[in-house]
Protein backbone atom coordinates (compact mmCIF):
# COMPACT_ATOMS: atom_id res chain seq x y z
CA UNK A 1 0.00 0.00 0.00
CA UNK A 2 1.42 3.25 -1.22
CA UNK A 3 0.15 6.41 1.09
CA UNK A 4 -0.72 9.45 -0.39
CA UNK A 5 2.16 11.68 1.18
CA UNK A 6 4.58 8.69 -0.10
CA UNK A 7 2.73 8.79 -4.17
CA UNK A 8 2.53 12.91 -3.61
CA UNK A 9 6.66 13.00 -2.98
CA UNK A 10 7.15 10.80 -5.74
CA UNK A 11 5.33 12.38 -8.24
CA UNK A 12 7.14 15.42 -7.39
CA UNK A 13 10.39 14.06 -8.26
CA UNK A 14 8.88 12.09 -10.99
CA UNK A 15 7.73 15.79 -12.62
CA UNK A 16 11.57 17.04 -11.55
CA UNK A 17 13.44 14.24 -13.13
CA UNK A 18 10.93 14.50 -16.29
CA UNK A 19 11.93 18.16 -17.07
CA UNK A 20 15.73 17.24 -16.27
CA UNK A 21 15.23 14.87 -18.56
CA UNK A 22 13.98 17.31 -21.48
CA UNK A 23 16.49 19.90 -20.69
CA UNK A 24 19.99 18.24 -19.64
CA UNK A 25 22.46 17.20 -22.55
CA UNK A 26 21.80 12.93 -22.84
CA UNK A 27 23.91 11.01 -25.33
CA UNK A 28 25.79 8.38 -26.07
CA UNK A 29 29.20 8.60 -24.09
CA UNK A 30 32.53 6.52 -23.93
CA UNK A 31 34.72 6.17 -20.47
CA UNK A 32 37.55 3.57 -20.84
CA UNK A 33 36.95 2.11 -23.90
CA UNK A 34 33.33 1.41 -23.49
CA UNK A 35 30.30 3.27 -24.80
CA UNK A 36 27.47 3.84 -22.41
CA UNK A 37 24.08 4.63 -24.53
CA UNK A 38 21.97 7.54 -23.72
CA UNK A 39 23.27 9.09 -20.36
CA UNK A 40 24.00 11.97 -19.12
CA UNK A 41 27.23 13.92 -16.27
CA UNK A 42 26.60 13.83 -12.75
CA UNK A 43 27.50 17.60 -12.77
CA UNK A 44 25.51 18.78 -15.63
CA UNK A 45 22.33 17.08 -13.22
CA UNK A 46 23.53 19.12 -10.45
CA UNK A 47 23.59 22.60 -12.03
CA UNK A 48 20.73 21.82 -13.29
CA UNK A 49 18.88 20.97 -10.32
CA UNK A 50 20.85 24.11 -8.70
CA UNK A 51 19.50 26.76 -11.23
CA UNK A 52 16.08 25.33 -11.38
CA UNK A 53 14.86 23.49 -8.45
CA UNK A 54 13.77 24.26 -5.04
CA UNK A 55 17.68 24.34 -3.80
CA UNK A 56 20.18 26.05 -3.29
CA UNK A 57 23.66 24.33 -2.32
CA UNK A 58 25.52 21.99 -4.43
CA UNK A 59 25.02 19.27 -0.93
CA UNK A 60 21.12 20.19 -1.29
CA UNK A 61 21.12 19.13 -4.86
CA UNK A 62 23.36 15.91 -4.51
CA UNK A 63 20.72 15.00 -1.72
CA UNK A 64 17.60 15.79 -4.07
CA UNK A 65 19.48 13.47 -6.83
CA UNK A 66 20.16 10.85 -4.83
CA UNK A 67 16.28 11.00 -3.35
CA UNK A 68 15.55 10.69 -7.09
CA UNK A 69 17.49 7.80 -7.49
CA UNK A 70 16.21 6.02 -4.58
CA UNK A 71 13.19 6.39 -6.13
CA UNK A 72 14.71 4.44 -9.14
CA UNK A 73 14.30 7.41 -11.69
CA UNK A 74 17.89 7.33 -12.68
CA UNK A 75 20.84 5.28 -11.66
CA UNK A 76 24.04 5.30 -12.13
CA UNK A 77 25.34 3.52 -15.69
CA UNK A 78 27.41 1.10 -13.41
CA UNK A 79 24.82 0.53 -10.58
CA UNK A 80 27.25 1.12 -7.69
CA UNK A 81 27.66 4.97 -7.55
CA UNK A 82 25.52 7.70 -5.65
CA UNK A 83 25.03 10.97 -7.50
CA UNK A 84 27.88 13.04 -7.79
CA UNK A 85 28.99 16.81 -8.93
CA UNK A 86 31.22 15.16 -11.47
CA UNK A 87 32.06 13.65 -14.57
CA UNK A 88 30.31 10.00 -13.72
CA UNK A 89 27.66 8.87 -16.25
CA UNK A 90 24.25 8.38 -15.10
CA UNK A 91 20.77 6.81 -16.96
CA UNK A 92 17.20 7.98 -16.16
CA UNK A 93 14.65 5.46 -15.67
CA UNK A 94 11.84 4.69 -18.62
CA UNK A 95 9.31 6.52 -16.58
CA UNK A 96 11.76 9.77 -16.37
CA UNK A 97 12.10 9.75 -20.17
CA UNK A 98 8.30 9.63 -20.71
CA UNK A 99 6.60 13.22 -21.41
CA UNK A 100 4.36 14.59 -19.13
CA UNK A 101 0.30 13.71 -19.56
CA UNK A 102 -0.52 17.22 -21.58
CA UNK A 103 -3.42 18.49 -20.01
CA UNK A 104 -6.84 19.00 -21.51
CA UNK A 105 -7.79 22.12 -23.39
CA UNK A 106 -10.27 24.21 -21.48
CA UNK A 107 -13.99 23.42 -23.07
CA UNK A 108 -16.95 24.99 -23.24
CA UNK A 109 -19.57 23.31 -21.55
CA UNK A 110 -21.68 20.68 -23.87
CA UNK A 111 -24.72 21.58 -24.94
CA UNK A 112 -27.51 20.03 -23.25
CA UNK A 113 -28.81 16.89 -25.14
CA UNK A 114 -32.34 17.02 -27.18
CA UNK A 115 -35.06 15.17 -24.95
CA UNK A 116 -35.16 11.49 -25.41
CA UNK A 117 -37.87 10.72 -27.49
CA UNK A 118 -39.33 7.30 -26.69
CA UNK A 119 -38.61 4.41 -29.25
CA UNK A 120 -41.55 3.26 -32.06
CA UNK A 121 -41.34 -0.45 -30.17
CA UNK A 122 -40.84 -1.07 -26.49
CA UNK A 123 -39.46 -4.58 -25.13
CA UNK A 124 -42.19 -7.27 -24.13
CA UNK A 125 -45.04 -4.18 -23.66
CA UNK A 126 -43.14 -2.73 -20.47
CA UNK A 127 -42.19 0.98 -20.43
CA UNK A 128 -41.02 2.42 -23.81
CA UNK A 129 -37.02 2.87 -24.13
CA UNK A 130 -35.16 5.50 -24.63
CA UNK A 131 -32.63 6.74 -26.60
CA UNK A 132 -29.16 6.80 -25.17
CA UNK A 133 -27.66 10.62 -25.84
CA UNK A 134 -24.27 11.07 -28.42
CA UNK A 135 -21.33 10.77 -26.36
CA UNK A 136 -19.09 13.32 -25.89
CA UNK A 137 -16.11 13.69 -28.00
CA UNK A 138 -12.67 13.18 -26.65
CA UNK A 139 -10.08 16.42 -26.94
CA UNK A 140 -7.33 16.26 -29.76
CA UNK A 141 -4.49 14.36 -28.89
CA UNK A 142 -1.18 16.39 -28.38
CA UNK A 143 1.27 13.21 -28.04
CA UNK A 144 3.71 12.47 -30.83
CA UNK A 145 2.83 9.26 -32.56
CA UNK A 146 5.86 7.37 -30.90
CA UNK A 147 4.48 8.58 -27.14
CA UNK A 148 0.83 6.56 -28.06
CA UNK A 149 3.12 3.52 -29.52
CA UNK A 150 4.62 4.04 -26.45
CA UNK A 151 1.97 4.23 -23.79
CA UNK A 152 0.36 1.79 -26.14
CA UNK A 153 2.86 -1.18 -25.64
CA UNK A 154 3.05 -0.23 -21.78
CA UNK A 155 -0.68 -1.50 -21.73
CA UNK A 156 -0.52 -4.36 -23.52
CA UNK A 157 2.07 -5.64 -21.23
CA UNK A 158 -0.31 -4.30 -18.22
CA UNK A 159 -2.58 -6.77 -20.20
CA UNK A 160 -0.35 -9.38 -20.06
CA UNK A 161 0.52 -9.20 -16.41
CA UNK A 162 -3.44 -9.73 -15.50
CA UNK A 163 -4.29 -12.67 -18.18
CA UNK A 164 -1.05 -14.30 -18.40
CA UNK A 165 -2.05 -17.02 -15.61
CA UNK A 166 -5.77 -17.20 -16.04
CA UNK A 167 -5.58 -20.38 -13.92
CA UNK A 168 -3.93 -18.98 -10.80
CA UNK A 169 -5.46 -18.87 -7.32
CA UNK A 170 -4.55 -15.06 -7.27
CA UNK A 171 -6.16 -13.76 -10.27
CA UNK A 172 -5.51 -9.96 -9.61
CA UNK A 173 -2.68 -8.02 -11.90
CA UNK A 174 0.69 -8.58 -10.34
CA UNK A 175 0.96 -4.20 -10.30
CA UNK A 176 -1.18 -1.53 -12.07
CA UNK A 177 0.26 0.95 -14.66
CA UNK A 178 1.55 3.33 -12.22
CA UNK A 179 3.60 1.04 -10.08
CA UNK A 180 4.99 -0.79 -13.07
CA UNK A 181 6.32 2.82 -14.17
CA UNK A 182 7.99 3.18 -11.05
CA UNK A 183 10.08 -0.20 -10.99
CA UNK A 184 13.71 -0.23 -13.13
CA UNK A 185 12.88 -1.25 -16.71
CA UNK A 186 15.15 -4.62 -16.10
CA UNK A 187 12.96 -5.38 -13.34
CA UNK A 188 9.38 -5.08 -14.54
CA UNK A 189 10.44 -6.71 -17.57
CA UNK A 190 11.62 -9.73 -15.40
CA UNK A 191 8.49 -9.71 -13.70
CA UNK A 192 6.20 -9.40 -16.43
CA UNK A 193 8.23 -12.47 -18.26
CA UNK A 194 7.88 -14.74 -14.93
CA UNK A 195 4.18 -14.70 -14.86
CA UNK A 196 3.34 -15.75 -18.38
CA UNK A 197 2.62 -19.23 -19.89
CA UNK A 198 5.52 -20.05 -20.66
CA UNK A 199 7.52 -19.45 -16.97
CA UNK A 200 4.75 -20.69 -14.76
CA UNK A 201 5.03 -23.98 -17.05
CA UNK A 202 8.84 -24.38 -17.12
CA UNK A 203 9.82 -27.20 -14.29
CA UNK A 204 12.38 -26.26 -11.67
CA UNK A 205 12.05 -22.28 -12.38
CA UNK A 206 14.55 -20.49 -10.14
CA UNK A 207 16.44 -23.85 -9.13
CA UNK A 208 17.72 -24.74 -12.55
CA UNK A 209 20.48 -22.51 -13.42
CA UNK A 210 20.34 -20.40 -16.61
CA UNK A 211 22.65 -19.94 -18.88
CA UNK A 212 25.72 -17.83 -17.84
CA UNK A 213 26.64 -15.99 -21.26
CA UNK A 214 23.20 -15.28 -22.08
CA UNK A 215 22.24 -13.75 -18.69
CA UNK A 216 25.32 -11.60 -18.77
CA UNK A 217 24.72 -10.83 -22.19
CA UNK A 218 21.46 -9.10 -21.48
CA UNK A 219 22.53 -7.78 -18.13
CA UNK A 220 24.90 -6.06 -20.22
CA UNK A 221 22.52 -4.73 -23.09
CA UNK A 222 19.99 -3.62 -20.07
CA UNK A 223 22.96 -1.95 -18.17
CA UNK A 224 24.08 0.26 -21.46
CA UNK A 225 20.52 1.07 -22.54
CA UNK A 226 19.87 -1.25 -25.13
CA UNK A 227 16.22 -1.57 -26.87
CA UNK A 228 15.87 -5.17 -24.66
CA UNK A 229 12.39 -7.27 -24.89
CA UNK A 230 12.23 -10.44 -23.43
CA UNK A 231 9.02 -11.18 -24.79
CA UNK A 232 11.27 -13.03 -26.99
CA UNK A 233 13.34 -14.70 -24.79
CA UNK A 234 12.83 -18.49 -25.35
CA UNK A 235 14.36 -19.68 -21.89
CA UNK A 236 13.02 -19.09 -18.71
CA UNK A 237 15.78 -20.08 -16.81
CA UNK A 238 17.73 -16.93 -17.98
CA UNK A 239 15.09 -14.60 -17.15
CA UNK A 240 14.86 -15.81 -13.76
CA UNK A 241 18.54 -15.55 -13.01
CA UNK A 242 18.61 -12.37 -15.15
CA UNK A 243 15.82 -11.64 -12.34
CA UNK A 244 18.25 -13.04 -9.36
CA UNK A 245 21.31 -11.39 -10.99
CA UNK A 246 20.03 -7.99 -10.91
CA UNK A 247 18.79 -8.17 -7.09
CA UNK A 248 22.32 -9.29 -6.19
CA UNK A 249 23.99 -6.03 -8.12
CA UNK A 250 21.55 -3.28 -7.72
CA UNK A 251 22.68 -0.30 -5.25
CA UNK A 252 19.42 -0.07 -4.40
CA UNK A 253 18.17 -3.07 -3.21
CA UNK A 254 14.20 -3.69 -2.77
CA UNK A 255 14.69 -4.67 1.19
CA UNK A 256 17.66 -3.11 2.93
CA UNK A 257 19.84 -5.04 5.75
CA UNK A 258 18.07 -2.84 8.23
CA UNK A 259 14.61 -3.36 6.81
CA UNK A 260 14.79 -7.27 6.41
CA UNK A 261 16.08 -7.07 10.24
CA UNK A 262 12.77 -5.04 11.22
CA UNK A 263 10.25 -7.14 9.54
CA UNK A 264 12.61 -10.47 10.32
CA UNK A 265 11.76 -9.80 14.25
CA UNK A 266 8.24 -9.10 13.18
CA UNK A 267 7.54 -12.57 11.60
CA UNK A 268 9.66 -14.31 14.13
CA UNK A 269 8.02 -13.04 17.51
CA UNK A 270 5.96 -15.85 19.59
CA UNK A 271 3.55 -13.76 21.26
CA UNK A 272 2.09 -12.01 18.23
CA UNK A 273 -0.63 -14.16 15.96
CA UNK A 274 -0.88 -14.34 12.43
CA UNK A 275 -2.49 -11.37 11.83
CA UNK A 276 -1.22 -9.44 13.64
CA UNK A 277 2.38 -9.81 12.18
CA UNK A 278 0.91 -9.13 8.53
CA UNK A 279 -0.85 -5.66 9.80
CA UNK A 280 2.46 -4.77 11.64
CA UNK A 281 4.34 -6.14 8.19
CA UNK A 282 2.12 -4.31 5.98
CA UNK A 283 2.39 -1.26 8.13
CA UNK A 284 6.56 -1.35 7.59
CA UNK A 285 5.80 -1.53 4.00
CA UNK A 286 3.93 1.17 3.73
CA UNK A 287 7.57 3.18 5.39
CA UNK A 288 9.47 2.25 2.21
CA UNK A 289 10.25 4.43 -0.57
CA UNK A 290 7.10 3.45 -3.39
CA UNK A 291 9.78 1.92 -5.84
CA UNK A 292 10.95 -0.27 -2.66
CA UNK A 293 7.47 -1.29 -1.77
CA UNK A 294 6.30 -1.79 -5.01
CA UNK A 295 9.01 -4.31 -6.54
CA UNK A 296 9.22 -6.76 -2.76
CA UNK A 297 5.06 -6.63 -4.00
CA UNK A 298 6.00 -7.36 -7.31
CA UNK A 299 8.49 -10.11 -6.70
CA UNK A 300 6.55 -11.94 -3.54
CA UNK A 301 3.52 -12.42 -5.85
CA UNK A 302 5.77 -13.42 -9.07
CA UNK A 303 7.14 -16.33 -6.25
CA UNK A 304 3.86 -17.25 -5.11
CA UNK A 305 2.49 -17.55 -8.91
CA UNK A 306 5.44 -19.91 -9.40
CA UNK A 307 4.76 -21.79 -6.23
CA UNK A 308 1.10 -21.98 -6.91
CA UNK A 309 1.56 -23.52 -10.74
CA UNK A 310 2.07 -27.32 -10.44
CA UNK A 311 4.20 -27.92 -13.90
CA UNK A 312 7.19 -25.68 -11.88
CA UNK A 313 7.12 -28.02 -8.94
CA UNK A 314 8.39 -25.47 -7.29
CA UNK A 315 6.95 -24.92 -3.17
CA UNK A 316 7.36 -21.95 -1.22
CA UNK A 317 10.03 -24.05 0.80
CA UNK A 318 11.86 -25.08 -2.31
CA UNK A 319 12.25 -21.04 -3.75
CA UNK A 320 13.38 -19.71 -0.51
CA UNK A 321 17.00 -20.79 -0.74
CA UNK A 322 17.31 -19.98 -4.17
CA UNK A 323 15.93 -16.44 -4.03
CA UNK A 324 16.50 -14.86 -0.43
CA UNK A 325 20.47 -15.08 -1.24
CA UNK A 326 19.54 -12.12 -3.93
CA UNK A 327 16.75 -10.54 -2.79
CA UNK A 328 17.90 -10.13 1.17
CA UNK A 329 21.75 -9.60 0.94
CA UNK A 330 23.61 -10.14 4.03
CA UNK A 331 20.56 -10.38 5.95
CA UNK A 332 21.63 -13.81 8.32
CA UNK A 333 19.40 -16.75 9.22
CA UNK A 334 16.37 -14.45 9.16
CA UNK A 335 16.03 -13.69 6.10
CA UNK A 336 14.90 -16.93 4.81
CA UNK A 337 11.77 -16.93 7.52
CA UNK A 338 10.98 -13.64 6.35
CA UNK A 339 10.80 -14.65 2.42
CA UNK A 340 8.45 -17.58 3.14
CA UNK A 341 6.46 -15.27 5.15
CA UNK A 342 6.10 -12.62 2.36
CA UNK A 343 5.21 -15.23 -0.26
CA UNK A 344 2.81 -17.17 1.86
CA UNK A 345 0.72 -14.26 2.81
CA UNK A 346 0.95 -12.62 -0.23
CA UNK A 347 -2.51 -12.37 -0.53
CA UNK A 348 -3.46 -10.88 2.97
CA UNK A 349 -0.38 -8.23 2.86
CA UNK A 350 -1.36 -7.16 -0.93
CA UNK A 351 -5.43 -8.23 -1.80
CA UNK A 352 -6.52 -8.38 -5.08
CA UNK A 353 -7.66 -4.62 -4.48
CA UNK A 354 -3.95 -2.97 -3.51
Amino acid sequence: VITSSMAADYETLLATARKMASEIPIKDRASMLKTHKNCFVGSDAVTYLIGTATVSSESEAIELGNKMISHGLFHHVSDDCPLKNEGSFYRFADCAMQPAPPSPPLRAPPARPPPARPSSVSSLGGASSTRTPPSRPLPPSNRSSSTVDALSGELSRQVSLAESNPDATDAAPILTLHEASQLPHILRQCVEYLVSPRALNEEGLFRTSGSKSAIDELARQFMQGEAVDLRGERDPTVVAGLLKLHLARTLQPPLSTKDAKVMSDIVTLQELDLSSKIARVRAYLETLPPASAIAVKAISRVLRRTADSPATKMTVSALIPVITPSLLRHSGSGGGSLVAFLVENCSSIWPPSL
